[in-house]
């Protein structure tokens, strides 16, 4: 998930200006900054617009995905406490049904 909204997003900067047959387009955004800065040779808003976007990233690393990481984490060990211990085929059978949330259809006698 990370991975995936970290390219459509860089996808997105890079779309945000564009040199097409002789025209630029262009957008409000930092990609479109970056490209304009480093098309005008000014390397002050170059630097000051990549920093931005470094800022950014970091903060939504650690404020959004390392949290719904922990997150996820927390709801995956609380299910794999939860799975019952198949330690004969008896229970491996009770074990399967109750994986699936159904009654047992025959109990089996052990």
């Amino acid at each position: 998930m990370i991975t995936a909204s970290g390219g459509a997003w860089n996808v997105s900067i890079v779309a945000e200006y564009a040199h097409l047959k002789g025209h630029v387009y262009s957008t409000v955004g930092i990609g479109a900054m970056i490209s304009a800065a480093t098309d005008a040779k000014n390397f002050n808003l170059l630097l000051a617009s990549t920093i931005a976007l470094a800022a950014v990233v970091v903060t939504t690393n650690r404020l959004l995905w390392r949290r719904l990481y922990r997150l996820a984490e927390v709801a995956s060990s609380s299910k794999a406490k939860s799975a019952p211990v198949l330690d004969s085929p008896c229970s491996e059978a009770r074990g399967y049904w109750e994986l699936q949330g159904l009654p047992l259809p025959n109990p089996p006698t052990c």
